[in-house]
């Protein structure tokens, strides 16, 4: 974004974040690895020439950190490859950083096939992990839902149409998209059997953080940053593959790599009440104490590990 002001509301929404705040204390290997995967994000876009390469040392830690992260790096480093080609709304393959953009590129590739090709074959429970939890139209978990719908339907000639394993797929793997980005656990009420030892009866986020987000959002259209919105867009849809493509629903976790990335855009929110209206803002932020007050009670008192 260019902007101090926005870089300051982050840090401050990130530094009293639930989700942050109550994870901060743990070692889950998911924390390490979305710590790198940002952190090289942040080297990436902030150097220029081969001071961009340093951003491959975070990304490689991040990499061997969290299994479920190994699947993400090789498009966050295509999707920041892309933006880096991106001058004047247009794409353009020339320039003096064409070169280490690309090398970074390739790099990645080159580790991610090394990983898939030599290391994980090597590793039998990976494997098997994987041949379990990965969601595929021929998965038990589609299967038996497919056979109970037509099993429950008329039979006719259309039912292979409308029910069939791919249909299914996409229906599941879209009901979990809106599940991840749904208010109710965000803002409200995360899902308990899933989180046995957070504070399950606080969202991710604060209520308030619902209403930075929808100004953010908005801030964003109405000043046609697309280049943002693509970008940031792009980045909290790759952070919602690990929950799409796998059997079981953990969220919590999989999909944490979104929580950054909507910092940011409820940090631009939060910046637009600052430009507009001072005494608004100081309200939002008075709003913001109580909020997180609340949920210092809940972790201390409710929750007391």
């Amino acid at each position: 974004t260019k902007s101090k002001k926005t870089a300051y509301l982050s840090l401050i929404i990130a530094l009293f974040n639930p989700w942050i705040w109550q994870n901060g204390r743990f070692a889950f290997d998911v924390f390490f690895s979305l710590w790198f995967y940002v952190l090289g994000i942040f080297i990436f876009l902030r150097n220029k020439n081969t001071w961009k390469l340093l951003s491959l040392i975070p990304f490689f830690l991040g990499f061997y950190c969290y299994q479920g992260f190994k699947l993400l790096l090789p498009l966050i480093a295509f999707l920041l490859f892309i933006f880096s080609l991106i001058k004047k709304n247009k794409l353009s393959f020339s320039g003096k950083q064409f070169k280490y953009n690309l090398l970074f590129f390739l790099s990645i590739s080159a580790l991610f096939l090394f990983y898939l090709l030599y290391q994980l074959p090597t590793q039998q429970l990976s494997v098997a992990r994987i041949e379990t939890q990965i969601l595929l139209p021929n998965s038990e978990q589609i299967s038996n839902v497919v056979n109970n719908d037509r099993r429950l339907t008329v039979s006719t000639n259309l039912s292979n149409l409308f029910i069939n394993k791919y249909v299914q797929l996409g229906k599941e793997m879209l009901g979990r998209l809106m599940f991840v980005f749904g208010p109710r656990e965000l803002f409200f009420e995360i899902n308990a059997s899933n989180t046995s030892f957070a504070v399950w009866n606080h969202g991710i986020f604060y209520l308030i953080d619902a209403l930075l987000l929808l100004i953010g959002i908005f801030v964003l259209f109405r000043q046609k940053k697309h280049k943002i919105i693509i970008f940031l867009g792009s980045f909290l849809l790759i952070g919602s593959l690990p929950v799409l493509i796998t059997t079981s629903l953990w969220l919590y976790f999989r999909s944490s790599l979104i929580i950054p990335f909507l910092i940011i855009v409820m940090s631009i929110g939060w910046r637009e009440i600052l430009r507009k209206n001072q005494k608004v803002f100081i309200v939002s932020a008075i709003f913001y104490f109580i909020c997180v007050a609340n949920f210092a009670f809940n972790y201390f008192f409710v929750f007391n590990f």
